[in-house]
């Protein structure tokens, strides 16, 4: 890590002492991102790379979502810097490869050496430390490191009943919010694939277990802020945070999410999740069912899941991203394709039906002038609500 004291704006970070101030105010920030701001801070502006930062980290963990873990503590370095994404002042984002920090001004100030130690001694000559003397220094390192050792032990005890106390102490999780899934694709066009993970994440949650979960229209406001875990769950009412990220890459999926019990703001429980197109469908059901085991919380499934084919989700999910954006005329052609592709689709026929019913008026031409719209589409697209419910 970086010695002496390192400057960058407004800000002074004092490496030897792990200490951020802002001016005269010490700033608060956890260990591991002060490590890590330490690292990039000192790294003299050139690109550190995530597999860099993982092994900082969490030199020899086992089961460590590091991804995760990573954008978490990014995350928490730029809002204590005040830092926003899209234009940062300090740390960059190298998309797909890592990060960059600028602006550094070092200020090493060496600390000059005691008095004392300024001048070499000379050595004492081996004949004259007495034959006992040495005897006594040998048997008195031995006996302070048995000591030592009896030491460790009683602490690692002791740190591990601590660990099961606090464990077995915590309370219960009994409401959860789902923190909007943040989009590392580097594509914009990601963000209607990330947006529907989180619905549908959230819609199962609601079903495979007692929690008690935030709407997605209560969570959605908190899409991209850079806020305190525990701040964000105070305002939501909620005990627990489900925070995560996803990326495609080609037609692969990578999801990652983990589990936080905000008051203590501790994580509870991490994994990731690699699908190819066919597996996307029953990834949010997967993910929900694993949290609601997770929290003591799971409920019997009211039917089986129904097969949906993935072209339909993914028009679905298109569909409902410009939905929620206000454009719903430029949903309804993604949630008819998705009824054409797969006729027996409820939540596709429900938003169909939504689209058409929140512009009936406005869009009456559209609808007869459609030549792929008959008069049996509009019927099956107003039932559909309340068929929705025994399918989804």
């Amino acid at each position: 890590m970086g010695a002496g004291i390192l400057e960058f704006g407004e800000f002074h970070l004092d490496c030897e002492r792990f200490e951020l101030r802002r001016g005269d105010s010490p700033l608060r920030l956890e260990r591991q991102p002060m490590e890590l701001l330490i690292f990039l801070a000192s790294s003299e502006g050139r690109l550190v790379t995530r597999t860099e930062i993982a092994r900082l980290l969490w030199p020899s963990e086992i089961f460590v979502d590091t991804e995760h873990g990573i954008n978490t503590a990014i995350r928490k370095i730029r809002h204590v810097l005040r830092e926003d994404p899209d234009s940062p002042r300090f740390l960059q984002t190298v998309t797909g490869k890592g990060y960059r920090f600028v602006g550094v001004t070092p200020n090493p100030q060496p600390i000059s050496p005691p008095a004392a130690l300024a001048e070499p001694q000379p050595p004492v000559p081996h004949s004259a430390v007495p034959t006992g003397a040495l005897a006594f220094s040998h048997r008195l390192w031995i006996w302070v490191s048995v000591l030592v050792v009896f030491l460790i032990l009683i602490g690692v005890a002791t740190f591990g009943a601590r660990s099961v106390r606090g464990h077995t102490g915590r309370q219960p999780i009994t409401s959860i919010a789902v923190l909007p899934l943040d989009n590392l694709s580097g594509d914009p066009s990601q963000n209607y694939l990330a947006d529907g993970m989180t619905d549908e994440l959230t819609t199962m949650l609601a079903k495979d277990s007692s929690l008690r979960v935030i709407s997605r229209t209560s969570v959605m406001q908190y899409k991209g802020a850079h806020r305190p875990l525990p701040e964000i769950a105070r305002q939501l009412g909620v005990d627990g945070i489900l925070e995560g990220s996803l990326a495609r890459t080609g037609d692969n999926l990578h999801m990652t999410v983990q589990l936080i019990h905000a008051p203590t703001d501790t994580h509870l429980w991490a994994e990731s999740y690699d699908r190819n197109p066919e597996d996307t469908v029953t990834l949010p059901q997967d993910a929900a069912r694993s949290i609601a085991a997770v929290t003591h919380s799971a409920v019997a499934s009211a039917a089986a899941t129904k097969f949906i084919n993935p072209v339909a989700h993914d028009a679905y999910l298109r569909g409902n991203f410009l939905w929620f954006s206000g454009d719903q005329a430029g949903a309804t052609p993604y949630f008819l394709k998705a009824t054409q592709i797969q006729p027996d689709y409820a939540a596709a026929w429900a938003g169909l039906s939504s689209s058409y019913g929140a512009g009936a008026v406005g869009r009456s031409s559209f609808v007869l002038s459609d030549p792929r719209i008959d008069s049996q589409t509009i019927v099956h697209s107003s039932s559909a609500a309340s068929t929705t419910a025994r399918y989804s």
